[in-house]
């Protein structure tokens, strides 16, 4: 009678180790596979242009502020320098301050960022 009281024990052991463990491995692979919504704003476009404002001067690939900006700056193309010139990007405390999701090598310079929500 031990032996079968072992056995199931053991047997009840081993089937918990294996729920607890894979319990922990879905927490841990938990993730969101939507993009972000594209937020309002600014937008240097895919084709390279500026749409929503006249403070950001295009030369190639580089983008210059010429004044400061109040609103989410969205990015929708890759390889550019985004110079802010000692100016400043500023929001009103709940927006996106640059919006770069899935963009490559792209540069921000001597620009100032404040008063947007921190989001991880």
């Amino acid at each position: 009678m031990n032996g079968k009281v072992l056995a199931i024990t053991l047997i009840l052991m081993a089937l918990a180790t294996v729920l607890l463990t894979e319990t922990r491995l879905v927490n841990i692979a938990y993730t969101n596979f939507f993009p972000e919504p594209i937020p309002q704003g600014i937008r240097i476009e895919s084709d390279g242009s500026v749409n929503g404002t006249d403070k950001i001067q295009r030369n190639g690939d580089i983008y210059t502020f010429t004044g400061n900006i109040y609103s989410t700056l969205v990015v929708l193309c890759d390889n550019i320098i985004i110079y802010g010139a000692g100016y400043a990007l500023q929001g009103n405390g709940d927006s996106t301050g640059i919006f770069l999701q899935d963009r490559v090598n792209v540069t921000i310079k001597n620009m100032k960022i404040s008063n947007f929500f921190l989001r991880y």
